[in-house]
């Protein structure tokens, strides 16, 4: 009750049933009252249901085929036990910090989305580093992608996923990411995913595309204020990962999607 007082745990539907009695209100009346989601796996559309198909039925790229071994958890390196994003919220208030174009987006995502709560329930419990970052799943949602929660080695993502606090092996685990296709380019992209090799990582961005029968594992980086080369060319050595990287001007600016992909089409069409 704490966590869900504080905003830090969004409140469920058991919680909302074995509330009921102890407040004598009608059975339902919580429930009902805050519109939780059905139970079981979400619904998907069409167009995100055919992509994600595509994508489990494509074969890596060569060179991508082996996943990693599983090893016994390993702490990270990292002070990441107690991280939970810089911003708690991720849409709210991005006008202060991006400006009047980044709020209409999410006035626009809203007005295409009004009623589905299992959307704006996992965007908004998603965890970020930054505006920007949080803008990037904002124009996701604007191109018709949709959030599911699929598990990294069930879409064949050559790397090994891992918590954030304990570093145990997670990538069998569904978690969430935005599933969408444009341009004969199907996409999924796990946001904020700790990845783990000789030493450990937090990427922006894990994506698994997939075109004409292949797909390729690919990483995604926004420019922080402390960018090294250096550390993106280990990055990609330590995992076997691409890395296309751009800069918060470049992300916030008109047309990065479509950008985006076709980055991303021609990463593919090049191994």
């Amino acid at each position: 009750m704490c966590q869900v007082e504080l905003g830090r745990k969004q409140a469920s539907r058991r919680l909302a049933e074995r509330l009921e009695p102890v407040y004598g209100v009608p059975k339902g009346r919580f429930v009902g009252k805050y519109r939780f989601p059905q139970r079981g796996r979400r619904p998907l559309g069409p167009e995100a249901g055919a992509a994600l198909r595509a994508l489990l039925a494509a074969a890596p790229v060569p060179g991508q085929s082996r996943q990693p071994d599983k090893q016994s958890p390993v702490p990270p390196p990292h002070g990441w036990d107690d991280w939970q994003g810089t911003v708690e919220n991720p849409l709210w208030p991005v006008a202060p910090h991006l400006g009047r174009d980044a709020a209409d987006e999410v006035v626009q995502l809203e007005t295409s989305r009004p009623h589905d709560d299992v959307f704006w329930s996992s965007m908004n419990g998603l965890p970020f580093d930054s505006w920007t970052e949080k803008r990037f799943m904002v124009k996701l949602g604007l191109a018709k992608g949709q959030l599911v929660r699929v598990a990294p080695a069930r879409a064949g993502a050559s790397a090994r996923v891992v918590d954030g606090r304990s570093g145990a092996d997670i990538r069998h685990r569904p978690q969430n990411a935005m599933v969408l296709s444009l341009g004969g380019l199907d996409a999924v992209i796990w946001p904020q995913r700790p990845v783990r090799g000789r030493t450990a990582w937090k990427l922006d961005g894990l994506a698994v595309v997939a075109a004409a029968g292949r797909k390729l594992t690919v990483n995604i980086e926004i420019d922080g204020p402390q960018h090294d080369p250096l550390r993106d060319l280990f990055r990609q050595e330590d995992f076997n990962l691409p890395t296309l990287r751009y800069s918060a001007a470049t992300v916030n600016a008109p047309g990065f999607i479509k950008r985006l992909f076709t980055d991303l089409r021609t990463l593919l069409g090049a191994q």
